[in-house]
């Protein structure tokens, strides 16, 4: 006997290359999607009444799907990681900052509802993870392709609170 599937309840139309990243926020009312377009999408987790989507512009191929979801526009001028691929994000626990790690050896920091530019952050290499502390809305962690784990204050961003560096099978702390 076939095991049933779950179905989708929406899908979410607004990335014109991979997905990346896709985290929630602390209420879980919003979704974040980031991926290699350097696109961030916020979005509801509310299931829309009908299809937000033109057919034509995002054509189906599941005759079963539910609502299309969107993002209401893309800003030309919205949130943007960097000039290379996103690779991860994280939304602070307050929810009024979100991160991507960057592969261009950068973490971009938005304010959530600022359409200011990003203030970024440099690492040494391709930031391939980042994640916000749960009880902290100031603290970030991220790690990069070389190894080195970084913990960030985001109230100072003059530089990493604490470095890690994985030495072969032994970490050390950089001063």
């Amino acid at each position: 006997m076939d095991r049933p599937y779950p179905k989708p309840l929406a899908s979410l139309c607004l990335h014109t290359s991979a997905v990346s990243s896709i985290s929630a926020n602390a209420s879980g009312r919003n979704l974040l999607t980031g991926g290699w377009d350097t696109f961030v999408g916020v979005w509801s987790t509310d299931i829309p009444e009908a299809d937000e989507v033109d057919e034509v512009a995002y054509p189906t191929f599941d005759a079963d799907r539910k609502k299309r979801r969107k993002v209401s526009k893309r800003d030309p001028n919205g949130p943007t990681a960097a000039e290379k691929a996103m690779l991860d994000l994280a939304i602070t626990s307050n929810g009024r900052m979100i991160a991507t790690a960057n592969g261009d050896r950068t973490i971009s920091l938005f304010q959530v509802g600022n359409p200011a530019p990003p203030t970024q952050l440099p690492h040494t290499s391709p930031v391939t993870a980042i994640s916000a502390n749960p009880n902290s809305p100031h603290h970030v962690v991220s790690g990069c392709m070389d190894g080195t784990v970084r913990i960030w204050d985001l109230r100072s961003t003059t530089g990493a609170v604490e470095s890690f560096v994985a030495v072969g099978d032994q970490q050390k702390a950089e001063q």
